[in-house]
């Protein structure tokens, strides 16, 4: 017997080539009714906002747009096949319709990331903003959420008025639903705009309005008031 076993002619080596895994972000835009930064049971996604993915340039801004994404579904979306271990930066426009009268929501806010809102406002203050660095292959991140709200603004006024007369207060502002005031001598009535007759001098100081939106989102302003003695 001659010869020996072995490879066949012309047969060679069997490799297995593997795709990279992608690296993917993204996750939810919301209206966060309540403006606790949190997203709660029941605060709906904003769909149809645009939101683009920049990258770091050579000289360390994020001028080159390399993605674009629509909100959708609960107010989601996702960019896949990142760069690994690439500084990006995901950018809002607050102009943006679906984000007409409503205003970023704070950041950071609670101990939970996957729930909370990552952005800020841009220097312009015309975008949130979300700066990040991505992960290795296979590393997806979907805890970067935006959450904007409508929280009501107000502004209070009061008049300086003399004992017996008339002490009017005032409160202002945008998406009010309910008004609480209160104040010196258990001064507490739940109206815009308040009125106490007969003002003696124990109804000067300090009064407080605190308003709420429909979400129960609040928010408080105060006013000095002054009842003048009466000229002798």
């Amino acid at each position: 017997l001659t010869g020996g076993f072995g490879k066949a002619n012309g047969l060679g080596d069997i490799e297995v080539l593997c795709g990279l895994a992608s690296i993917e972000i993204g996750n939810r835009l919301w209206n966060d009714a309540d403006g606790d930064g949190v997203q709660d049971a029941g605060e709906a996604g904003i769909n149809g906002v645009t939101v683009l993915l920049f990258k770091k340039d050579a000289n360390g801004n994020f001028t080159n747009q390399v993605a674009s994404q629509t909100t959708t579904g609960n107010g989601e979306y996702y960019f896949t096949s990142l760069e690994p271990n690439t500084d990006y930066q995901i950018r809002v426009l607050t102009g943006q319709n679906p984000l007409t009268g409503l205003k970023l929501t704070q950041e950071d806010a609670g101990s939970n990331d996957a729930i909370d809102s990552d952005a800020i406002l841009d220097n312009n203050l015309s975008a949130a903003t979300i700066v990040l660095k991505s992960g290795d292959y296979g590393q997806n991140n979907h805890t970067y959420d935006i959450g904007f709200n409508n929280c009501p603004t107000v502004t209070a006024t009061g008049s300086a008025v003399c004992v017996g007369g008339t002490l009017s207060l005032s409160a202002t502002g945008t998406n009010i639903s309910t008004y609480s005031w209160s104040g010196p001598a258990a001064f507490s009535v739940s109206t815009a705009t308040p009125t106490r007759t007969n003002a003696t001098t124990a109804m000067s100081g300090t009064y407080s309005v605190t308003v709420a939106n429909q979400g129960g989102c609040k928010a408080t302003a105060t006013v000095t008031a002054t009842v003048n003695p009466a000229p002798v």
